[in-house]
């Protein structure tokens, strides 16, 4: 009879690198999302128009935010617009355009906040009329400038978890 020795190694499981760092990664995306969604909709808190913004990412491990709008009426705002004439439809029967004398703009350039604002005063009744132009409030630079250091931040702390996960992980 042999004497013989039977020698078992602990091999721990195969770690998934990848995985890991996209579960952290994803927990520091959605928190960044759910903070610039807030500052899109708090540029519009006070419109009758309601506005639909959307927050998208790009795939798991690149780290990439895209927020905006396609609403028109916003990205005029956005990005202002330059001195027009405004003039009635042509299916206006009286031919004039119709409006309050003043108004107090709701939004402020480079400002995620909108206030009581709107038209007010006695009517005026015009054929047309030269608008001055909008000056553009920049909501999206404004809110990429205030969220890129934040959101650069926010990934770097990511990947520095997901490494602490992976090396307790045996990875």
């Amino acid at each position: 009879m042999a004497v013989k020795v039977q020698l078992k190694a602990n091999i721990p499981q195969p770690v998934d690198v990848t995985k890991i760092i996209a579960e952290e990664r994803r927990k520091a995306v959605k928190v960044n999302q759910e903070g610039i969604r807030r500052d899109f909709k708090k540029t519009t808190r006070t419109w009758d128009h309601k506005v639909t913004f959307f927050v998208k990412t790009a795939p798991r491990l690149s780290g990439t935010i895209v927020a905006g709008t396609d609403d028109e009426i916003y990205n005029y705002v956005s990005g202002g617009t330059k001195a027009h004439a405004i003039r009635p439809k042509p299916t206006n029967k009286s031919g004039l355009l119709a409006f309050q004398a003043n108004y107090k703009a709701k939004t402020i350039p480079r400002k995620l906040k909108s206030r009581k604002g709107g038209s007010s005063g006695p009517m005026v009744f015009r054929r047309a009329v030269k608008h001055p132009g909008t000056k553009a409030r920049l909501y999206a630079e404004t809110i990429a400038k205030k969220w890129q250091p934040k959101f650069a931040k926010a990934m770097e702390r990511a990947d520095i978890k997901a490494a602490a996960r992976i090396n307790k992980a045996g990875g």
